[in-house]
């Protein structure tokens, strides 16, 4: 009820003109580097960053993005030496599955560590990383950890 009513003021405040002359009309938002982190850990994000450190659960967030990318790189390179054929590529994609099996333990480890849930990151599908690494090589990774 009560965003129904601010919604409306707000609708009727546009067209009364009284946000016409704000600066900054016509350009996009620039929010806070910091949006994404509860307000409570912001000082202390803050000072870790100024001097070169990051919280723990960033520094894992780093390492597990970087074991994703090897393993991705690892499978493309065994799919390029097998022709995605033979024991050998059976092997390479037992590995890879057990990886990603691995990054997945670790990823509910930081899940428990982030301060916020929003911060949490769901668990990598395994057929889907699979074809992420098999698609076009780490352009398709790339794209994906910016949702991730």
């Amino acid at each position: 009820m009560w965003r129904r009513i601010a919604e409306q003021r707000i609708v009727e405040a546009m067209r009364r003109g009284e946000f016409d002359g704000l600066p900054g009309r016509g350009r996009p938002l620039v929010l806070a580097e910091e949006s994404h982190i509860p307000p409570e850990w912001r000082m202390a994000v803050r000072l870790l960053k100024s001097a070169g450190l990051a919280p723990d659960w960033v520094m894992l967030w780093r390492e597990l993005q970087e074991d994703r990318r090897a393993a991705h790189r690892q499978l493309r390179q065994a799919a390029a030496l097998t022709g995605l054929r033979g024991e050998a590529w059976e092997q390479a994609l037992a590995v890879f599955k057990r990886r990603i099996s691995e990054i997945n333990d670790r990823i509910e480890g930081f899940n428990l560590r982030v301060p916020s849930l929003s911060l949490q990151r769901a668990r990598l599908d395994q057929q889907a990383e699979i074809r992420r690494a098999l698609e076009d090589g780490a352009g398709a990774l790339e794209r994906d950890e910016g949702r991730a």
